[in-house]
């Protein structure tokens, strides 16, 4: 019997390929969400603490010390707001190659689909052979009285 051979294998190959791609793309794109998600925890943390810090070094200047807070909250907040707002457009991204990914899982799975059940049929057809091939051998022995 002739080997199994898919047609579609160059093609399967190819949506295989576009389907890791897609995956390695939306991988790259959820670390990236995860390093703002860890700056934005990070930032948070670093202006609970900065509330009461520094206090004892101004005793004698207490409004001075409050100016220095409040430009340091300020700072901290804008670069909160900027990881934020960079978190969203990152967070479009992660959708939108999400996205790309399942619809190229979806376009690689159903041709190994078709290729499984192209190779079920193969192996069905290739046992069918192989026992007529074993009833043809079987019966011209018996035939010309040869024994098994």
């Amino acid at each position: 019997m002739k080997r199994f051979h898919f047609s579609l294998e160059t093609l399967l190959s190819i949506r295989q390929q576009r389907e890791q791609d897609a995956r390695l793309e939306l991988a790259g794109i959820t670390s990236e969400c995860n390093r703002l998600d860890e700056q934005l925890g990070v930032l948070a943390r670093e202006r609970t603490a900065s509330v009461s810090r520094g206090k004892d070094d101004f005793k004698e200047d207490m409004m001075r010390w409050y100016a220095y807070r409040e430009l340091y909250l300020q700072r901290l907040d804008r670069r909160i707001e900027e990881i934020q707002e960079d978190r969203a457009a990152l967070e479009l991204r992660r959708e939108d190659a999400a996205a790309a990914y399942r619809e190229a899982h979806r376009e690689a799975f159903v041709l190994e689909k078709l290729r499984e059940k192209r190779y079920a049929l193969y192996r069905r057809e290739s046992a069918r052979e192989e026992q007529r091939s074993i009833d043809d051998i079987a019966g011209s022995r018996y035939h010309s009285g040869t024994d098994l």
